[in-house]
């Protein structure tokens, strides 16, 4: 995987690393037009093309390439969990950038984060050769079969409800914090973190009990 001057027409190059790249740039595009929004449906519009450019799928399957199979276990879990510190990072540091730089100053640090990651990707991730992924190509019965699995459905429609449970809460708790009860917005994340800190030890024996 060390080649880099690929030839991305043929086989010999996976197409991960370009998809990734390409979402990256919407994902920056989509950070700088929240930023600059003038109006909430700017900010909708920009939220939409931030979500457009999160591929973490297309992510799993180059980190995939570029690691050897002894190495992928490890590499896949430390992914998964910055991805967790991460959010639990955004919800406490979150309300105190935005306190400190407005909600243009937060969207700019995400579309500075974004640059970096647009950096990593094109000039230090190196290329990686194709799999015999590459040959596996869409079929239309197994698309099918996916589409209608009851066991899939539910979990679908219990992940909808659940996203649409935890982007209502984020729209509600905000308000009822700051108008209900006075607590300034900038210090939202404190509440956040000690709820978060302590939903992770809440959840440690419902793992338990589902294993």
């Amino acid at each position: 995987y060390e080649i880099r001057n690929c030839d991305w027409s043929s086989d010999v190059c996976s197409s991960d690393l370009p998809v990734v790249i390409g979402s990256q740039l919407v994902f920056l595009v989509g950070s700088l037009v929240a930023a600059f929004a003038g109006s909430i449906w700017g900010i909708i519009l920009g939220r939409a093309l931030q979500g457009a450019g999160a591929v973490a799928s297309t992510l799993m399957a180059l980190l995939a390439d570029v690691t050897r199979e002894e190495n992928r276990s490890k590499a896949m879990a430390s992914v998964g969990a910055s991805i967790g510190v991460s959010f639990a990072l955004s919800l406490v540091l979150g309300p105190v950038v935005t306190g400190w730089a407005g909600l243009q100053g937060l969207f700019l640090t995400i579309a500075a984060l974004a640059a970096m990651g647009l950096a990593l990707a094109a000039w230090v991730v190196p290329y990686p050769v194709a799999t015999a992924r590459q040959h596996a190509g869409p079929s239309r019965a197994v698309l099918g079969e996916v589409i209608r699995d009851p066991q899939l459905l539910r979990l679908d429609a219990g992940v909808l409800v659940l996203h649409f449970i935890l982007t209502a809460s984020f729209m509600a708790v905000p308000r009822v914090l700051a108008d209900d009860l006075g607590i300034p917005r900038e210090s939202h994340g404190v509440i956040y973190g000690w709820l978060l800190g302590g939903s992770f030890v809440a959840m440690i024996p419902m793992l338990v009990f589902a294993e």
